[in-house]
């Protein structure tokens, strides 16, 4: 018996040194920088794990030929990372993939001019990559110290409905699978990131897509326009509620929105702590599938990397707000109603996983789904379940309504 655990033990050992040697001569994609990055932060806890690096963006250049599989050495550990995927534009390319062994995984890098935002995503724990200075630092993020992702979203007034119906044609064109955005933005998020501000939104754009395909819905997001908007009213001073209300009424963002022909509108704003509304976002929920629905396709999203504590707006916000506006709620533990349909919630396992529509740690790149599992936990109940929760239909069965709002109005 001792001999077989003898040999088991050396087999073991023999398979780990193997993968390490191949690992060893993957091309690597970060280069520790002498200095550490601790010594910019001093505040953070110490289970917070800060990484300074360079990164090698000649083996992610989509014009060169690309290797399908690269090391990532992050904070804590090594992992191999595979390429599904690459989306190059105009000012910039988007890198897609998963982490060996885990298909549950998603890696997103949105680069341009050499300046990264970026995620790994293992289910289990989050690595997110930004800017610093002249290079890069890699952060594994504590749940624990999410911000709440929704303040809750907004429900449209009761005199809505039938009196704007009238400004709204009723005939659809586009098939559905693209809504274009347009994304606003505060002075004070443009002075906090600069002229990497629209790579971050881009990447956060990046992240929605590949929640849509995920969770097989066929829809992607596009940003047609990006544009200042400084008026105190939607600023930082504040809340996301209030702030959502004013640009909804706004009549330079209705010109703005119509010249662009967006199907919806976000205001993107630096993270402002509040004693009654600390939260990272807001939005109109669409409750009634109609093309009248178009005058509330607004949200409004915050973006916080970190405090000084350590605290952090997940990158899922974008998604989340835009799919209030799509008609998903929360999860029923934190929804006051149904969104579009009585399936319309997200889904959790506390503990486990949130799926991009639900409160809670975890969070996964998903919209809830009976269709797909996760640890052997299915990511959402179907229609006919007792309390079903299936937001991935609930967008294929608006999308075509909201992708056609730039055509319903006169």
């Amino acid at each position: 018996m001792r001999k077989d655990i003898t040999i088991l033990s050396f087999i073991l050992i023999s398979l780990s040194l193997f993968s390490f040697v191949r690992a060893q001569n993957l091309p690597q994609l970060f280069y520790d920088k002498e200095e550490t990055a601790r010594k910019s932060f001093k505040n953070y806890e110490k289970t917070t794990s800060i990484k300074k690096v360079e990164i090698d963006f000649s083996i992610l250049d989509p014009e060169r030929t690309m290797p399908r599989r690269i090391l990532a050495n992050l904070p804590d550990k090594n992992l191999i990372i595979e390429r599904k995927k690459v989306i190059s534009e105009k000012e910039n390319f988007s890198w897609f993939g998963t982490v060996k062994g885990n298909r549950f995984s998603n890696v997103i890098f949105t680069v341009k001019d050499e300046k990264m935002f970026g995620e790994i995503n293992t289910g289990n724990e989050l690595y997110s990559i930004e800017p610093k200075g002249k290079s890069h630092k890699i952060i594994k993020e504590d749940y624990t110290k999410m911000i709440p992702i929704c303040g809750g979203a907004l429900t449209p007034p009761s005199t809505y409905d039938s009196d704007e119906k009238k400004s709204f044609k009723a005939n659809a064109a586009d098939s559905g699978n693209r809504i274009d955005v347009l994304v606003l933005y505060t002075s004070a998020i443009k002075l906090k990131y600069k002229n990497k501000l629209k790579t971050l939104i881009k990447h956060y754009a990046d992240i929605a897509n590949q929640g849509y395909e995920n969770s097989n819905i066929d829809l992607k997001l596009k940003i047609v326009a990006f544009k200042p908007f400084y008026d105190t009213e939607a600023s930082e001073l504040y809340n996301t509620s209030e702030a959502l209300q004013y640009i909804t009424q706004n009549k330079d963002v209705k010109l703005l929105r119509r010249k662009y022909k967006a199907d919806l509108v976000c205001l993107v704003r630096q993270f402002k702590h509040r004693k009654n509304n600390s939260s990272c976002g807001t939005a109109w929920l669409m409750t009634t599938v109609d093309q009248s629905f178009s005058r509330l396709g607004y949200s409004v999203v915050e973006v916080k990397k970190r405090t000084r504590h350590g605290y952090y707006c997940d990158k899922r916000t974008f998604a989340h707000e835009i799919g209030h506006n799509l008609g998903c709620a929360h999860d029923r533990a934190h929804s006051s109603g149904q969104g579009a349909y009585e399936y319309s919630y997200g889904y959790k396992v506390p503990g486990k996983f949130s799926t991009i529509m639900s409160y809670g740690s975890h969070k996964i790149t998903y919209f809830s789904t009976p269709l797909k599992k996760y640890k052997k936990y299915p990511i959402g109940k179907d229609i006919y379940e007792y309390k079903p929760a299936y937001n991935a239909l609930t967008i294929e069965q608006t999308k075509g309504t909201v992708a056609n709002f730039k055509k319903g109005r006169k």
